[in-house]
């Protein structure tokens, strides 16, 4: 297990008094008491996304639930915008908001290309929580909505339906339930494809729960469609998904492990010949495509990875003017109890990763990371307990090379 290290620099947002317009993120040692998206009253946050426009502005977005913490309680999309590279932070705006409606909210996006922001998500009565995907959802043929912004993130359009079409292999999807952010490929004979995660299912195949998967536009977000599905010809194994684009223009997956939420520990040898050649359970699954998230040519398990069980962050870090390399950096929790959330580097497209400092020793739910030009790197994660009080979602602001311990 990863020895924590207390002596962590963390920026961590601050949010100031009600009706103030920003919130400063100071640069101090040690995790800041109050988080960027703070619980308070019968407000609850979770489910962080993060992204960074081409304009440099940062996004940070949650999922805010009223009256309760629970994961269907009736809930918003919420979001607060940073124009100084994290360091201080506007209001919170509402994305979307319905009376009893609960809203989980999926990736954030841009499409550089049209200057043009998407913040997806779906949403269901909070009544209809037990029956709503089975009773509609499915029936339906999937789907999700999306906002959309023109002017970096400063006002939102009225919600958009969306119902991706199938892919070949007959997998309808939508549910843009996964937090964190999508990309807009930069390589390749698919560039500018905007890639998000989503749910997938099939009908007389995999009916009773969605799975993980992609959902893809090649028209700036006009349409989309279901593209590559992981682990298509097994009943469970893989969850929530975070996408990224290696240096090669790859696309690669990672996955949170469903068989970690089985008997599976407690029974190894007769639940491992149940699992896929390659599943493991309490490691991260991954999935790697050539062909812009169509299809996957390798799947398996990261040993170096474990499964918190818990969504998890991604993103591509570029090469610093100093001569760092950057890579693919991945954040998540390094103990089941959702602590000690540690970033990841791959230099070599998701197939190793080496383990860099623990971000927080005392939190580490569900979180994502966004890096600037200059390798600073932005970490929004959940810390959802303080002793016998929840917190929300915390920020914090380091770079590469503190991650690596090169400086």
């Amino acid at each position: 297990m990863i020895k924590a290290i207390k002596s962590c620099r963390l920026l961590a947002g601050m949010i100031l008094a009600a009706g103030v317009a920003s919130a400063q993120v100071p640069e101090a040692s040690g995790e800041a008491a109050v988080p960027l998206f703070a619980n308070h009253d019968q407000a609850f946050y979770r489910l962080p996304s993060l992204l960074v426009t081409g304009k440099g502005t940062v996004l940070a977005a949650g999922q805010k639930r009223i009256g309760s913490n629970g994961d269907f309680a009736p809930s918003s999309l919420v979001l607060r915008r940073s124009s100084d590279g994290g360091r201080t932070f506007g209001p919170e705006q509402t994305l979307f908001e319905r009376s009893g409606a609960c809203t989980f909210n999926g990736n954030l996006v841009e499409d550089r290309q049209r200057a043009t922001l998407f913040a997806c998500f779906i949403a269901f009565p909070q009544a209809e929580r037990t029956t709503w995907f089975q009773q509609h959802w499915m029936p339906q043929g999937g789907g999700f909505s999306l906002v959309k912004s023109t002017d970096d993130g400063q006002t939102w359009s009225a919600p958009v339906e969306v119902m991706p079409l199938t892919n070949s292999a007959g997998w309808h999807g939508g549910g843009a339930f996964n937090n964190n952010h999508g990309i807009q490929l930069q390589h390749g004979p698919h560039a500018g494809r905007l890639v998000i995660c989503g749910r997938a299912f099939k009908p007389g195949v995999y009916e009773g729960r969605s799975k993980g998967g992609l959902l893809l536009s090649d028209d700036h977000g006009a349409t989309w469609r279901v593209g590559g599905v992981m682990l298509a010809g097994a009943s469970a194994c893989n969850g929530e998904v975070t996408v990224g684009e290696t240096a090669a223009g790859e696309v690669y997956v990672n996955s949170r492990n469903e068989a970690s939420k089985t008997g599976a520990k407690a029974k190894p040898g007769v639940t491992a010949d149940k699992l896929p050649a390659g599943i493991v359970p309490h490691q991260r699954i991954f999935a790697l495509s050539r062909d812009g998230g169509e299809t996957f040519y390798a799947e398996g398990c990261h040993a170096e990875l474990f499964d918190g069980p818990c969504n998890a962050g991604q993103t591509w870090v570029p090469d610093g003017a100093g001569g760092l390399r950057g890579g693919l950096l991945f954040t998540a929790p390094a103990v089941r109890q959702r602590t000690q959330l540690t970033g990841y580097l791959s230099r070599d497209g998701g197939r190793t990763w080496t383990a860099g400092r623990v971000i927080s020793e005392k939190a580490g739910g569900y979180s994502d990371v966004a890096a600037l030009p200059d390798q600073t790197l932005l970490s929004l994660y959940e810390n959802q307990r303080d002793g016998s009080k929840p917190r929300g979602l915390l920020l914090a602001r380091y770079t590469l090379a503190w991650l690596l311990g090169e400086k």
